[in-house]
């Protein structure tokens, strides 16, 4: 599981946060990225990545190994 947060310019110290497998935050990310306009100041302004260790993994390296550095959401143990 990867968490990705993202804030908006005219709200830069809200944030909002969503948890997901790889390949639907690499989605996420290229959508927010690319297909997200505003002209009243609600545009995405910063974009982090991080695993559920709090890690802060870095964007390209992620886009080219997004499964690089996940955490599992739990763990089962017998």
């Amino acid at each position: 599981m990867l968490k990705l947060s993202y804030s908006r310019k005219n709200d830069p110290f809200k944030y909002v946060t969503v948890l997901g497998d790889p390949l639907g935050i690499s989605d996420l990310y290229w959508q927010l990225t690319h297909n997200y306009r505003s002209q009243d100041g609600a545009e995405i302004e910063e974009i982090k990545i991080t695993n559920l260790d709090g890690v802060e993994l870095d964007i390209k390296e992620f886009l080219r190994n997004p499964f690089g550095q996940i955490t599992p959401l739990s763990s089962f143990s017998d």
